[in-house]
């Protein structure tokens, strides 16, 4: 799926058409930094994914404690169950994948050079399009 969509957006520039939408007049439709949009699609979605980091983190730390020290064990698995219905496995892997998924985002947005449609000399930025075999 991943080659199909790299394919159809390399050889239709469907990004570019797309992009085109927002971009009339020498102007973005939702300029950058302008609230409450960069609040809701860029500082919220942030927070919240540091927020869930790390209760993840404190939900593992507990559940560690627990193990290890006999007085610290909760009887009440009501109360464990509602701390988290997830294993300490799954906990595992969602905390995983929630620090590795924006580090190789960042890492292929500085391997890859492609750049943001607002930085495109179409768009009124200083960087010409390339697509991925000019790269």
């Amino acid at each position: 799926m991943t080659i199909i969509a790299t394919l159809l957006f390399e050889h239709s520039q469907l990004d570019i058409h797309i992009s085109e939408i927002f971009y009339t007049n020498g102007h973005w439709l939702l300029e950058k930094g302008t609230q409450p949009f960069a609040f809701i699609f860029y500082d919220l979605p942030k927070l919240l994914l540091i927020l869930l980091g790390i209760y993840l983190i404190t939900i593992l730390i507990l559940r560690h404690k627990q193990n290890s020290d006999i007085n610290l064990v909760i009887k009440n698995t009501k109360y464990d169950k509602l701390l988290t219905p997830l294993s300490t496995r799954e906990i595992s892997y969602l905390l995983l994948v929630l620090i590795a998924v924006p580090s190789m985002i960042a890492l292929l947005k500085g391997v890859t050079h492609v750049s943001c449609p607002n930085h495109l000399i179409l768009f009124g930025g200083d960087l010409p399009y390339l697509n991925i075999g000019k790269i």
